[in-house]
């Protein structure tokens, strides 16, 4: 049996120069600051940055095929690339209460600048959904529930128990109600697999309540927390604009939850 040699030409070292480009996608929310805050043309400036990092920019700076040696990892090192989750983590609720406070109650934008900063909102808010899923998987409590919370802005924190109990376990099978068959069309997905998702993660939290002999109301239930996540979200947006505001921010979740859903059906179409 041969052992495997690793180019050190492929492979990366962690550190903090090798860790910059993962805070590019921060930088957006300075942008989204000045476009709450002073309107106008300002309002411009996240778009074209969505516009130039998707593209142009990620094409000026070429592929990278380099990966990191396992044995090389360091946690100490790789703190560097926890830095623009955990930031990202922090800026999204601020950015976005601030962007509705601007709107609603200071109310000195336009309707149709108001309608932008609205989509602003929604386009980055699907990075919950990125970011969010980074958290859930992380070993420590805190950081998971941080991701939890994110996802609840989103209107779906049930996905953390969804996505680890099911969608890990059974991939690529007919119990993985997120791995769209071959001949199902995203309309016949989309509806599935949001009814999948909740109906699943609710089994998979009753079941191990069960396994633990704790009744299903036991404050352990992790639908406790995400009930309570949720609803807090709610609260502040009533709060901000009544309920239009609670309306617009129902739509910008689906929206972002659409959007994740899209990718998961091309990501796992035909694997069952």
């Amino acid at each position: 049996m041969t052992v495997a040699t690793i180019d050190k030409n492929t492979t990366l070292k962690p550190s903090f120069a090798n860790a910059l480009a993962h805070f590019l996608p921060i930088t957006i929310f300075p942008f989204m600051f000045a476009a709450a805050y002073f309107g106008g043309w300002w309002i411009l400036a996240p778009y074209l940055f969505f516009l130039s990092v998707g593209g142009p920019l990620d094409w000026a700076l070429g592929k990278d095929a380099r990966n990191m040696d396992p044995a090389l990892k360091h946690s100490r090192q790789l703190i560097w690339y926890s830095f623009p989750v955990w930031i990202w983590a922090f800026l999204w609720p601020c950015i976005f209460v601030f962007t509705l406070w601007q709107i609603f109650i200071v109310g000195s934008h336009s309707i149709f600048e108001s309608i932008l900063l609205g989509f602003m909102l929604g386009f980055e808010g699907q990075a919950i959904f990125i970011v969010g899923h980074e958290l859930i998987h992380r070993r420590s409590k805190w950081e998971r529930y941080v991701g939890e919370f994110l996802l609840a802005s989103g209107s779906y924190p049930h996905y953390a128990t969804e996505h680890f109990y099911i969608h890990h376990a059974h991939v690529g099978t007919p119990f993985d109600v997120g791995s769209a068959p071959k001949g199902q069309s995203l309309w016949q997905y989309f509806p599935r697999e949001l009814r999948s998702n909740i109906t699943g993660a609710w089994a998979t939290a009753s079941a191990r309540m069960r396994r633990m002999k704790r009744p299903l109301w036991h404050f352990s239930n992790p639908f406790w927390r995400y009930g309570i996540e949720t609803a807090a979200w709610y609260v502040i947006v009533f709060a901000i604009g009544g309920w239009i505001a609670v309306v617009i921010y129902m739509l910008l979740c689906l929206l972002a939850v659409f959007s994740m859903k899209i990718s998961n059906y091309f990501q796992h179409y035909g694997l069952t």
